[in-house]
Parts: structure tokens; sequence; C-alpha cells
């Protein structure tokens, strides 16, 4: 394979180089030695935002320590977290890796998912200095919050049309996602607490499947005998909220939703939770929100928020304009609301009356 560039042990550390409007991937056994720990290295893939972090793709090995990978830089230009292209290579189809330690903070960005650091495709050399601090600040767990609300991932949903007190979000309020952080059965507790002080009457939570809900948790399990939760999970997690927007999976799982809302069984004030509250929670609110009316900054506010959250996470606004780009198309910041009304009348397959219903109702009109 030819490249038109002089590899050096910095392209080999940063896994790439750029080439006109290609980006070749690059993996030097020798780089990940202690990583590998003597695996034998028989196959390389390369796994990132740009596959939804689903799939892989397979590098062609041309020498006895030497992978290469050739792709299009639009097919790989796709955001993670960071707000840039992200990826990690698989050896032997199972075994992940890490950005090595040796490559500086600006050039990988910190998952909390898999305790360690992706790989970035900087395509924006402007973004040298902002991955470079958002790295030295979420690597380490937050201690102080301003409010509960804070440690808690929970407020009211304001933007647009949206009633006051109709709308909640939030962390999940009996499992833990952060057993190592300090505070983590205290924002458990204060998200149980604050369910109740808001008078919380319908759930809607996207995490799981079915509940085996603990018995101490009386004001909860209330909602859920009495009918008023829905569970909508089918191991849909970050990538499907994110880079599958566009799918018919995610179009029937918002459609429960909005069935769950129209449903004159079930009253508001709504809660919509999921794990950490930031992403599945994230992307349903801003959704939401944009029906009602919303301008497109006051989703961004709103769904960064979630960053201040201080658990390892950090979520660039341009992962959820991705989102909307998949389900509503590239210019959908021009008529945001218009294209969402658009979007549940052909894609929900939701009628008129059953639009202006839920907009009353999420407005507090009916």
């Amino acid at each position: 394979m030819k490249i038109i560039h002089q590899i050096t042990y910095k392209d080999k550390l940063k896994g790439y180089v750029v080439n006109n409007d290609k980006v070749f991937f690059i993996f030097e056994k020798r780089v990940y030695q202690k990583k590998l720990r003597g695996i034998a290295v028989n196959k390389v893939s390369v796994k990132g935002s740009f596959t939804a972090w689903r799939s892989t793709l397979e590098l062609k090995k041309v020498s006895n320590s030497l992978w290469f990978l050739k792709k299009d830089i639009h097919k790989v230009d796709i955001p993670g977290s960071s707000g840039q292209a992200e990826f990690r290579f698989i050896i032997n189809g199972s075994h992940s890796l890490e950005a090595p330690e040796s490559l500086s903070l600006e050039h990988k960005f910190y998952d909390n998912y898999i305790n360690g650091y992706n790989h970035i495709i900087h395509l924006d050399n402007s973004k040298f200095t902002k991955i470079k601090k958002l790295n030295s600040k979420i690597a380490e767990y937050k201690l102080e919050y301003k409010s509960d609300e804070e440690l808690t991932n929970f407020r009211a949903i304001n933007s647009g049309d949206i009633g006051e007190n109709i709308l909640y979000r939030s962390y999940h309020p009996f499992k833990a996602s952060r057993l190592d952080h300090p505070l983590e059965n205290k924002r458990l507790k204060l998200v149980q607490e604050l369910i109740e002080v808001k008078q919380i009457n319908s759930i809607i939570n996207l995490s799981d499947s079915e509940e085996n809900i603990p018995t101490d948790l009386n004001y909860y399990k209330k909602i859920v005998d009495n009918g008023h939760a829905i569970y909508t999970n089918k191991a849909y997690n970050y990538d499907m909220f994110y880079y599958i927007t566009d799918s018919d999976d995610f179009a029937n799982l918002l459609k429960r939703v909005v069935e769950f809302i129209l449903d004159d069984n079930n009253f508001p004030p709504f809660l919509i939770h999921c794990r950490i509250g930031t992403d599945r929670t994230g992307i349903i609110s801003a959704i939401l929100a944009s029906l009602m009316g919303a301008a497109w900054e006051e989703i961004v506010t709103d769904y960064q928020e979630s960053n201040k959250l201080g658990i390892g996470e950090y979520r660039d606004e341009s992962l959820i304009a991705y989102a909307f780009v998949q389900m509503l198309g590239a210019d959908f910041k021009e008529n945001l609301t218009q294209l969402t009304d658009s979007y549940f009348k052909n894609r929900l397959k939701l009628t008129n009356d059953q639009i202006q219903k839920l907009k009353d109702k999420l407005s507090a009109k009916s």
C-alpha cells in the first residue's frame, strides 16, 4: 500500500496519518508491546465513532510488525464524545487496545467506559488545547457540587414551550454506574428523594427491560406498580442514540415513548432517565424539546449541563448534532421544529391530532 507521506514515530503513536482526502490507519506492533502482554498478533482491526462503535474494519499486514488501512476522510469524519472522530485498535477480533500512554493528551480522549483513552483523528488542529484541557479535567472524579441537582443530573426541561414542572431528566435512581465514586451512594439516594419531592407521576426508563425494584424504593415502586412506567431498552445504548437515529429501531423506540406520554392514564410530571442521564436521556429530551419549539442553542445548553456530573465523561455538542443530522438531515438547525414535526408525522406515523395532543400535554394546556 503506497502512502505519500514519510511515516514518523509520532504518526505510529497517533495510529494514523492524513494525506489529502485519505486517512491511513497505522498499527505498529512495537508501539503496543507492553499492552499486548505477549499476545500473538494475527489480525488487526479498527473500531470507532465511524463504525458506530459496533463493527470493525480490518487492516492489511504489510510487514512483520506493521498494518495499514486506507479510508476516505468523509467516511471517518464522524464525531465521538470529544467532538472529533475517535477509534481504537482491536487485536485478533476481541482484544481492545487503548491509545499508548506516551501519546500526548491532545491526541487521545478519555473514555470511562473502557477506563482508558481512545485515539483521536484531528482534522481541526484548533481543538488541540481544548482536548488537552478536557482530558486533564475528566480523568479524575468531581467531588464538590453546587447543588443536589448537579450531583444527580436531575433537572427540569424547560426549553421551548414545555410547561413548568412537566418534564424532568435524571441519573438512574438505584443502579450505580460509578461504584468507585465516593459520592455514588449519596447520588442514588438523592435521585430517589428528588423524584418524590418533584412528585413525579410517570417514569420513562431508557436503560432497562424489566425491573426488580428494591423494596425500600416505595415511591418509585408505586409508580411502577400502578402501570405508569415504560421500559424501552433492548441493549440500545450510546451507539443507537447517536449514530443510528435514522433507523426503524430508533423510530419505533421513540414512538413508544410518545405513545406513553399520550396515554390518558399517564400524567405529568414525567421523568426520563437511563443510567447516567446523559446520552439516551439527552437525545430523547432534545427531540421532545425540538418538537416544542426550542432553539438549537437551548437544546445544546441543556445537553451539556450533564458535563457537570463529573464522573469521567464529556459530550461535545457535535455528537448530539450528528444524531439530529442522521434523523432530520444536514440543515436541521434552519427549521428544527418544523422538521421534527414532519418526522413525527412521516416516520412515526402520528396524526396531526396526536401531535397536537402531545404538545398540549407537554405545555400543560391539556
